[in-house]
């Protein structure tokens, strides 16, 4: 997997920073709208907005992490009856996207002589997936996991390395990832031990609405700002 394009806002000097993964078929410009929303409480935090370095199908303005053909089909069709594997196949798929992250948080590492403890991890839907694979498979651990409706499947074991402070947000009338698969993916996160913090947001489709960046703002000075 090749390089990608970033688009970043960056302090005269940085103490923390976090990365916004964008979704399936958008671009880093995509999540950079978010930073105006954070950065007045966090003057000292650089904000990174990398883009997917693989283009969607028949989709050239839009780019993806990884593939997501077979499992679009499953969810148009509402079908999951096998949330497992399905969730199985994008981590396996994602795999070289975790590498790409990791090696972008080296960079920021390096740059701006912080640790991953003060690095948090934010994506909005295929983004949030990301988000949670990479920083569940990092130690140390990131200062925090922020998925905007996104889902995760069961981790192995020995792919574990910590368990951050998640923060998942999830529309219940979202029609692309429903809520249910949310629901799932939550399970799981508790069940390997993982804080979860789940804002439900009724009525919402698959956004990121005023409601999740207000959570994300409180959850960002809790655990950024230690």
């Amino acid at each position: 997997m090749q390089d990608f394009d970033l688009k970043t806002f960056i302090p005269e000097k940085a103490d923390s920073a976090v990365i916004l993964l964008h979704g399936f078929g958008a671009r880093g410009d995509d999540m950079a709208w978010l930073v105006p929303c954070f950065a007045p409480a966090f003057p000292t935090t650089a904000f990174y907005c990398p883009t997917a370095p693989e283009p969607v199908p028949d989709y050239p303005m839009g780019y993806q992490w990884f593939s997501l053909a077979e499992e679009l089909q499953r969810l148009e069709r509402a079908d999951l009856r096998d949330f497992d594997d399905m969730c199985f196949s994008m981590m396996t798929k994602a795999r070289p996207a975790v590498r790409l992250i990791k090696s972008l948080m080296d960079k920021i590492e390096a740059t701006h002589h912080i640790g991953q403890d003060k690095i948090v991890l934010a994506g909005f839907s295929q983004g949030g997936q990301l988000a949670l694979q990479t920083g569940l498979t990092l130690a140390p651990a990131v200062a925090g996991i922020i998925s905007f409706s996104g889902v995760i499947g069961l981790l192995k074991k020995d792919e574990i390395k910590s368990r951050p402070p998640i923060l998942m947000t999830h529309g219940t009338d979202d029609a692309t990832l429903p809520f249910a698969a949310h629901e799932a993916a939550a399970a799981v996160l508790k069940s390997i031990g993982a804080d979860v913090t789940d804002v439900v947001l009724k009525g919402e489709g698959h956004t990121i609405s005023d409601e999740a960046v207000a959570a994300a703002t409180g959850f960002l000075q809790k655990h950024l700002q230690r």
